[in-house]
């Protein structure tokens, strides 16, 4: 089943369940990247000392660390999943560690001991959805 809202966004469902999203917003890397370093770089977590899961999210590394540079980084907890999926936030580990669950979820919500405010996490999303470019 296909519905249509009055601001013409479509959505499909099953058995009359279905979610109508807005279209993603085009959101720039330095927005995420400053994300990051608010969120999670403090507490030596994702900094360039000693990076948890080998991921460095520092302004100066954030961007090669998740997307890289020809076929997308794979994530150390789920190798077959790549911790950004350009275009497809729902197909990115991080996404799904940002959010706690997804398939091939593993280890604890990030950032750890803190939730991210779902305005940030749409904005991650918005950026993966628009293809995660590097500006």
């Amino acid at each position: 089943m296909t519905c249509t809202d009055q601001n013409a966004l479509a959505g499909v469902g099953v058995s009359q369940v279905f979610t109508v999203s807005p279209p993603a917003q085009a959101v720039s890397f330095a927005t995420v990247k400053d994300i990051f370093v608010a969120s999670c770089t403090s507490m030596a977590c994702h900094d360039s000392t000693q990076p948890a899961g080998a991921l460095d999210l520092t302004a100066t590394r954030a961007y090669a660390s998740l997307v890289g540079t020809g076929g997308g980084v794979p994530s150390g907890d789920c190798p077959a999943t790549l911790l950004v999926k350009p275009g497809s936030p729902d197909q990115s580990y991080l996404v799904h560690k940002l959010q706690g669950d997804g398939p091939c979820f593993f280890g604890s919500k990030m950032p750890k001991g803190a939730t991210l405010p779902a305005e940030k996490i749409q904005q991650i999303r918005d950026w993966i959805a628009t293809g995660a470019p590097s500006n």
